[in-house]
């Protein structure tokens, strides 16, 4: 086969890819068990504090670090404590595990779009004419993939889920976790709804979107005053079952890479056969 060593470069790429995946989720699984760890000490701190004294402030059973700098005339000066209660601190604690989360979806969300486009430009380093693309249309993932489509029809219906009764759209997925991530490294990932999403959606979704897709969009976000905050934070059914909303997106990012992967693979196949 005279693109062997090519189709080898492509695992090679996509080998790379899960690798750093894999280091994310490692890290992703120590502060899911550390903030859980956390969360357990202080809510047994609030219902120790009950019984000792009621007139002592939460905040002062358990220590809090103080940053410690040079300030502009190199005195060393502590950047001082934050006055929270035990619930407070909780909450803070959830918030800002939740932006480490918001931010694991833009690194894995980057990390394949670079797969996709390092395998295209292996690719083409052979075969510079596999794909047309127009003078003003850039060598973008979002148009490889478009490309591969028309290339090849199997990922079409691979993408919409008709593979191993799979009932689920990839590509609605992959959209919807694009515009997450857009409105993460834009508006914070907090400034943002339910609707909006599901419109920046419908601008690039090649097959129309079925409107019980804003369910599957409003599981990512919150209640009551977190309506507008992209939520990947687990939710816990009990002690130890929970729903990995950020691991289920990680899964069909991995599922629609593996997807363009083959879809690269067959094009090259069919051109040996032709």
């Amino acid at each position: 086969m005279k693109n062997q060593k090519l189709i080898e470069l492509l695992d090679e790429e996509y080998g790379k890819f899960i690798d750093k995946l894999k280091e994310i989720n490692f890290y992703k699984s120590m502060i899911r068990n550390s903030k859980k760890e956390t969360l357990k000490n202080l809510v047994q701190q609030k219902e120790e504090s009950a019984q000792i004294a009621q007139n002592i402030p939460d905040f002062e059973l358990f220590k809090m670090s103080n940053l410690v700098y040079k300030n502009i005339q190199g005195r060393i000066t502590g950047l001082g404590f934050v006055d929270k209660n035990i619930d407070e601190v909780i909450e803070s604690i959830e918030f800002q595990h939740n932006k480490q989360y918001q931010w694991f979806l833009v690194d894995i969300f980057e990390l394949y779009i670079k797969f996709v486009e390092n395998s295209y430009l292996k690719i083409e380093n052979k075969y510079t004419k596999l794909f047309t693309f127009p003078n003003k249309e850039k060598k973008a993932y979002f148009n490889i993939i478009k490309k591969l489509r028309e290339k090849d029809s199997l990922l079409n219906q691979f993408e919409v889920g008709n593979f191993y009764d799979r009932d689920i759209n990839y590509n609605h997925y992959i959209e919807m976790i694009k515009s997450l991530r857009h409105a993460i490294v834009h508006q914070q990932g907090s400034s943002t709804n339910v609707n909006e999403i599901y419109t920046e959606m419908e601008k690039y979704s090649k097959d129309g979107l079925d409107g019980n897709f804003e369910k599957i969009i409003s599981i990512y976000f919150g209640t009551g005053k977190f309506s507008n905050m992209i939520c990947l934070n687990e939710i816990f059914k009990s002690e130890n079952r929970c729903s990995d909303r950020l691991g289920y997106l990680i899964g069909i990012i991995i599922v629609h890479s593996e997807l363009i992967l083959n879809s690269f693979k067959r094009i090259l196949m069919d051109m040996e056969e032709n």
